[in-house]
């Protein structure tokens, strides 16, 4: 509810105050009420909320990169040729480059690095994909692409602490990372 708007004329030959606002108003200053709390007591106006529907889901294919509908003649064809074919190669590649976009992966400086580790995991098993188990290859090679990724952290990881310990050894100092997670490790503890 909207507050009344207050109005009060003078009559500047009595000095008296004529005031037309709710009475109720008058005589809140005299209780020591606040006109804030005077109000505290009205309902305020509530916006009306946003009705968002759900998107109903999509039936169609369109606007995905790569479908199953398309992958898994290829990689049958594959399968018979016993090679990986170029389009089936440049699918793989695609998939993987996208993977790599993904929020959990695309902060390292490394990513393409990654992607190339993922390529070659993906060429010596990308004809390990049986048919007859699943219509589903999609989902295989986005699982070996994500188990690369990560064997592909480990390995970094790894050659990253060993740098860390041989900055030590000469006396200079690792990096956070390393002093973070080796913190309480049986060292000396002054860094």
């Amino acid at each position: 509810m909207a507050r009344p708007k207050k109005s009060a004329v003078v009559d500047h030959d009595n000095d008296e105050l004529y005031s037309d606002i709710d009475p109720e108003l008058e005589n809140f200053e005299e209780t020591g009420e606040s006109e804030e709390s005077f109000y505290a007591d009205e309902p305020a106006e509530e916006k009306p909320k946003k009705v968002t529907a759900k998107r109903p889901k999509s039936t169609t294919t369109k606007g995905h990169y790569i479908t199953n509908s398309v992958l898994l003649p290829e990689v049958i064809r594959a399968k018979e040729l016993g090679r990986i074919t170029n389009e089936l190669a440049r699918m793989l590649l695609l998939i993987a480059e996208r993977y790599s976009c993904k929020s959990s992966f695309v902060g390292y400086s490394f990513r393409e690095d990654m992607v190339s580790f993922a390529m070659v995991n993906l060429m010596a098993n990308a004809l390990k994909f049986k048919p007859e188990k699943s219509n589903n290859p999609f989902a295989f090679y986005t699982t070996a692409i994500r188990n690369s990724f990560l064997q592909y952290l480990a390995d970094e990881k790894k050659h990253r602490d060993i740098r860390d310990e041989l900055i030590m050894d000469e006396g200079f100092n690792p990096s956070n990372t390393y002093l973070e997670n080796n913190r309480g490790e049986g060292g000396d503890g002054d860094y």
